[in-house]
């Protein structure tokens, strides 16, 4: 009896496998379908997209011009960096694209041509044969990166520190040119302080540190050009990280660089260290590590690994060192790992409405001219928010924040109403109360009410009717995000 059930059980778990790699492979497989060779007015383009391993997929496309000429172009990149809701198609040059951007416009696409390495891109082209063809080859990779997202999520499913190091020593190791031979692991026993080992031409470099010195938001995977690498730094700077060359103290410094195998190996070492860093902050909850994934149109699309997704738990910023906004009067969200991440900064335009004849009054609004936002939230998730401010500006009287209208195509966002006689109307529906808080000189915390109503949300700035903000046809960048 007990033998019957323990081989009912492994079938269980092959078959739940079985249909968890089937579920990939055949939407992968779906995708390949809608890469089809297309003719233009004047090249013959070749496409065939292949499943490399598991979400890591590549497109091969050969270009043979009126005379003959070819050359060959192969991009490998993996599905779940994909920023679901911005792959659109676009038409250039009188050709038909299915455009494909990597989340963050990060450099994790592998561009190679004519046989040699050509760059890291942030995003790639699809030649579409028509417009039906580019909107199923939009949704057939819709639902491929919806489970790719879901696979990636799961590859970091940690509970302890303990669990974390064995992965981390292991993804950092020689580059593939041996130009960097590398190495990890902890110092004298205590886990949270490792010893990262690096040799470049017979010179050796020790760096010693604590986790819990460096800054989660400068852990970063820099992909420009050739260069691959994934950079890390202390907290304020401080030189706590001790240097060793050939085995002799050197110095103190408060930085250091990893060189990985690809892409896929960068970011691995980055999550990995994310984690492993969070794990030795205190008082600090645990979220799992952002992996640079947007929300899809999926139910997975709240998932505090998403990149456009809001963490599981509130995030006390206090205790966080958030690295300085670049741009002032512009909101951005906070990541468990304390990095900042841009809201969607949509384009609207400044729209005019007469009701009723003039009889109803009018209303101004802006309008942008795409159904909903590509930054998503869940209710009950909502993200932490900070803006930095000029000197001596309350933050209160920058913006306020607005549901919007949204009607068919476009969201609309109301600045201003008036009755028939001029005078304004009150706004309170459409407006959500904010709270500010200072967590440094001139950077304030956006507190937004917990349980926001499922809809389109933007930060509209505040100004008075004598400005250019409020003239017909006026465009502006506005601050936006939606909550599902």
């Amino acid at each position: 009896m007990k033998i019957s059930v323990f081989i009912s059980l492994l079938l269980l778990i092959s078959l739940s496998c079985f249909a968890q790699n089937y579920d990939i492979n055949a939407a992968i497989g779906d995708v390949a379908t809608q890469v089809k060779d297309v003719r233009t007015l004047t090249d013959q383009i070749s496409q065939k997209l292949t499943q490399v391993k598991g979400n890591i997929v590549e497109l091969n496309v050969t270009t043979t011009d009126s005379k003959g000429k070819s050359t060959n172009e192969t991009y490998r990149l993996n599905l779940a960096d994909i920023s679901g809701f911005a792959v659109k198609e676009l038409v250039a040059a009188k050709v038909m694209y299915v455009e494909v951007p990597i989340k963050d416009g990060d450099n994790y696409i592998e561009h190679n041509k004519d046989g040699a390495f050509k760059s890291y891109d942030s995003e790639l082209r699809i030649t579409a044969y028509d417009i039906d063809n580019a909107r199923e080859l939009i949704n057939k990779l819709k639902a491929a990166i919806a489970l790719a997202e879901k696979a990636e999520q799961e590859k970091y499913n940690y509970a302890s520190l303990d669990e974390v190091l064995p992965s981390l020593y292991a993804s950092i190791k020689s580059t593939l040119d041996n130009e960097y031979l590398q190495s990890i692991s902890s110092v004298e026993g205590k886990k949270e302080k490792l010893s990262f080992r690096q040799e470049k031409a017979g010179t050796t470099s020790l760096y010693e540190f604590n986790l819990y010195d460096i800054a989660p938001a400068t852990v970063k995977v820099k992909a420009t050009g050739k260069s691959l690498s994934i950079t890390l730094a202390t907290i304020n700077a401080q030189k706590v990280i001790k240097l060793f060359e050939n085995d002799i103290p050197k110095a103190y410094t408060n930085k250091l660089t990893i060189y990985p195998t690809d892409v896929e190996n960068a970011k691995q070492i980055k999550n990995l260290l994310l984690l492993a860093i969070q794990f030795t902050l205190p008082d600090q909850p645990v979220a799992p590590v952002p992996n640079n994934t947007s929300a899809s149109d999926n139910d997975n699309a709240g998932s505090p690994i998403n990149n456009n997704t809001a963490p599981a738990n509130k995030l006390d910023l206090s205790k966080l060192n958030i690295e300085e906004p670049e741009f002032i009067d512009r909101p951005y969200w906070v990541k468990p790992d304390a990095s900042l991440n841009n809201l969607e900064r949509g384009d609207a335009t400044i729209d005019f409405k007469v009701k009723g004849m003039g009889y109803g009054g009018s209303e101004t609004y802006y309008t942008v001219f795409e159904k909903q936002s590509s930054v998503r939230f869940k209710s009950g998730q909502e993200p932490s928010i900070v803006v930095k401010v000029g000197d001596k500006t309350d933050p209160s009287e920058l913006f306020i924040l607005s549901v919007a209208d949204s009607k068919g195509d476009r969201r609309r966002f109301l600045l201003s109403s008036r009755s028939m006689t001029g005078s304004s109307r009150n706004l309170d529906p459409t407006e959500v109360n904010l709270e500010f808080k200072k967590i440094a000189d001139g950077i304030y915390e956006i507190i937004l009410p917990t349980g926001l109503a499922p809809g389109e949300y933007s930060f509209l700035p505040m100004a008075s009717e004598g400005t250019g903000l409020f003239q017909t046809g006026h465009k502006v960048k506005i601050t936006c995000f939606g909550i599902d």
